[in-house]
């Protein structure tokens, strides 16, 4: 397996706080803000803030609006991007894994108050665990191990869960099932389950594991059939990278070493990724797929889903929790609060509260806010996952939804 590199490893992050995190509220004259063309807006943010390549779609109603694709696959003899372009989409994976679960727990295969100990009847797991439930894992309230970050995760610890796994099982499924018994077998991390929300991908991994335990169907055929093809979202995968099956899609890269230099594209497989991670941030696609899903995630509320009863949907939109940053993310500096729900985010705009889940390997972003309530909704998927990155897709969202964040 191809050593990761800790230098941007973001999944974490990304995947509820890079969301929803924004500078100094909006002036009144900047609330009033008028829509402007994506196609014009997208070269500007990527230029000013260093992107390689980006896409983005606006949602008006039940369609695509608006998108537009700008800049290069790889800094490093790459092409143009174009719209059909696959993009690694990190932690907004666990908003496809939430709403699997909510997919389950509809058709009664399982609910949110179901316990570890009942899902994993099977599972030798610390007594701390057995009365977490669906619902404690879904609000990062378990007490689970984060992993990553590797740094601040016991170092026999993050090899076995990142190599040593991986490399004794081969099939997705043994991995997520190894994974699953030696996390239950850990002391609980930093706080008791079911007291405080901190950001856990190795939890959505286990949630991963459980659909498949209640199914028996593995976890990548099961988000297939009950997820992405319902919603005609043939061209995601579950697992690998872009390049994968075509070395010309779009390459991850890491920051630019100096300001004003180009962004580094990493080699074609580059972080890999455990299988195990596939239910926490294992997803990539085009564009017009993770617009399909923004679509239905949006009408689902209104009662015209695909997927889910409308209850199922507003359940999605529904902020859960309130999650303490300084705890949720103990590898960071930040203070506050950020209501929390299933796989997503929220805050208030100058429309009305945002439905926000966005993910980062470090070497690509994904970025989704949705305003269900006023039948709106942005997406953008760009080739490098630093801090600017996720700025330049903000910025573009704002200008072009005409939407300010409080």
């Amino acid at each position: 397996m191809t050593r990761i590199s800790r230098r941007g490893f973001g999944m974490g992050a990304a995947g509820l706080l890079g969301a929803v995190a924004v500078g100094p509220n909006a002036s009144a004259e900047e609330q009033q803000r008028e829509p402007r063309e994506l196609a014009a807006l997208l070269p500007k943010a990527a230029d000013k803030h260093g992107v390689p390549g980006i896409t983005a779609a606006v949602i008006r109603g039940d369609a695509v609006a608006e998108q537009a694709a700008y800049g290069t696959t790889a800094t490093e003899n790459g092409r143009t991007v174009a719209l059909d372009d696959s993009f690694h989409w990190g932690s907004v994976s666990k908003r496809f894994t939430a709403t699997l679960v909510a997919h389950l727990v509809q058709h009664s295969e399982l609910s949110y108050r179901t316990t570890l100990r009942d899902a994993l009847p099977g599972v030798r797991m610390r007594q701390a665990y057995e009365q977490a439930t669906i619902r404690d894992v879904l609000l990062h309230r378990a007490g689970l191990i984060c992993l990553p970050p590797l740094e601040l995760t016991d170092p026999a610890t993050a090899h076995k869960l990142w190599y040593d796994i991986p490399s004794r099982h081969s099939r997705p499924t043994d991995q997520r099932a190894a994974l699953t018994r030696h996390a239950l077998s850990l002391p609980p991390n930093y706080l008791p389950p079911a007291t405080e929300s901190i950001y856990s991908n190795v939890g959505y991994s286990i949630l991963g594991h459980i659909a498949e335990v209640v199914t028996r169907t593995p976890y990548e055929e099961l988000l297939t059939e009950r997820v992405l093809h319902p919603l005609g979202m043939t061209g995601t995968r579950v697992g690998g990278w872009p390049t994968s099956g075509d070395a010309g899609q779009p390459r991850g890269h890491n920051r630019p070493d100096q300001p004003g230099t180009p962004a580094r594209a990493v080699p074609l497989d580059a972080p890999e990724l455990p299988k195990w991670l596939a239910a926490a941030g294992g997803l990539h696609g085009p564009i017009s797929d993770l617009a399909a899903f923004a679509i239905d995630q949006i009408q689902g509320a209104h009662g015209k889903g695909r997927l889910l009863h409308t209850e199922g949907y507003r359940n999605l939109h529904t902020p859960q929790a309130q999650g303490d940053l300084a705890l949720m993310y103990p590898w960071m500096n930040h203070n506050g609060t950020i209501s929390i729900g299933y796989g997503s985010a929220f805050t208030e705009t100058s429309q009305g509260r945002m439905t926000a889940f966005a993910g980062s390997t470090g070497t690509f972003t994904a970025d989704c806010k949705l305003l269900p309530h006023a039948r709106l909704g942005f997406v953008a998927l760009a080739n490098g996952g630093w801090t600017e990155v996720g700025a330049a897709t903000h910025e573009v969202f704002e200008h072009t939804t005409g939407v300010t964040v409080a």
